[in-house]
């Protein structure tokens, strides 16, 4: 999404204690936690992490009690989102501040390791239109209209998002998080492609919407940094309603509803009954007494947590280009998983885990240290 201030290294290799906070934030940790697993007093990590300088030897064990290699706290990659603000995200209710750090540490660790990968592999250039939110006349649905047309989107419901968002530059990175209230959070780092990083457990149907909200922000609001509103969420969900179910081609479908018709629409639409429910109240095709009796049916029949399955929406497969980037590395240019982890400085058992979906993660260790 927006383009947000960065961390720039040194030019010569050097400890980098923003980097170890990340790391430990990564495993969840407290400053207090990784004293007590390491060995190392919290006072001392306390003065590694505010002017770094530590031993070799408190490296080794820092290392090895997060699960990185050594060379990990050495890497020039950029950090994005630290210090300034949250990294944008789409979220269903508030989580935890320790749970929420620990998400986005693992997505910036992602992000450094799919901006390492795309220095062999070239991927389809970045098609996406601006907005001048100045114009009277802008608006998240004219964007998204604008976006469907620049696409060569057909009319009617949209087939395969993952598909479109593919071939249109935009990398997605499928992934477990910390948390299941996080659907997915969307960066578009500076000499990077726009980056989706989407969990597994996302349902299909609320996966599009999500997947198009992520991309509503990149449309939006890409470039605007800091001097962004509360709203932008809202103007991101009015996008992705737009974009997968056009206002002049859903309108007429939106009245009478009933919790049946709602999961007839679903199967044509393909967006959850919840979001046609919405999409039904934005376009004012029912009245807000119609929109609370079905949406109070829908927890009744608690529809609001997960919807039948015999409604399901498949069919998408976010990833794609992730998946041909291990591909191709592994296929076409011959690296083991040892040599790619060393190649994104990665520990090659939690490589294997979060990005082959190999072996189990080990528990981290817990280490002695004078």
């Amino acid at each position: 999404m927006t383009r947000i201030a960065e961390v720039q290294p040194a030019n010569l290799p050097r400890f980098r204690s923003d980097l170890l906070v990340l790391a430990r934030q990564s495993r969840e940790m407290t400053q207090k936690e990784l004293a007590l697993r390491s060995g190392i007093s919290q006072p001392t990590l306390s003065r590694i992490e505010e002017h770094g300088a530590p031993t070799p030897d408190q490296i080794e064990v820092i290392a090895r009690t997060l699960g990185y290699p050594p060379q990990f706290f050495f890497r020039g990659d950029n950090i994005y989102g630290f210090g300034v603000g949250e990294l944008f995200h789409r979220r269903r209710k508030q989580i935890p501040v320790k749970v929420l750090d620990s998400v986005h540490a693992e997505v910036n660790i992602r992000r450094m390791t799919v901006d390492r990968l795309l220095q062999s592999v070239e991927v389809p250039m970045v098609n996406l239109p601006s907005v001048d939110r100045d114009d009277p006349e802008s608006s998240p649905e004219s964007a998204a209209r604008a976006l469907r047309s620049r696409w060569l989107v057909p009319a009617g419901p949209v087939k395969s998002v993952s598909d479109f968002i593919d071939e249109n530059g935009i990398v997605v990175v499928p992934g477990r998080f910390k948390s299941s209230l996080v659907d997915a959070i969307g960066i578009w780092a500076v000499q990077s492609p726009p980056m989706i990083f989407v969990n597994l457990e996302v349902p299909q149907d609320r996966l599009r919407l999500t997947l198009m909200h992520e991309v509503g922000h990149f449309v939006l609001h890409s470039g605007w940094g800091l001097d962004l509103g509360p709203e932008i969420e809202n103007e991101a969900n009015r996008f992705s309603a737009e974009f997968l179910a056009p206002a002049h081609e859903i309108r007429h479908q939106l009245f009478d509803l009933s919790l049946p018709k709602l999961a007839q629409l679903k199967r044509h639409w393909r967006i959850s009954m919840g979001a046609l429910l919405m999409r039904a109240r934005h376009l004012e095709t029912i009245s807000e007494r119609q929109y609370r009796r079905l949406w109070t049916e829908m927890g009744r029949m608690g529809y609001r947590v997960r919807e039948p399955s015999e409604f399901d929406v498949l069919g998408e497969t976010p990833g794609n280009t992730f998946q041909e980037l291990i591909r191709i590395h592994r296929e076409d240019l011959r690296y083991s998983p040892e040599e790619l982890a060393r190649k994104v400085m990665l520990n090659p058992d939690y490589f294997r885990e979060d990005y082959l979906g190999e072996t189990p993660r080990p528990r981290l260790a817990s280490i002695g240290a004078t």
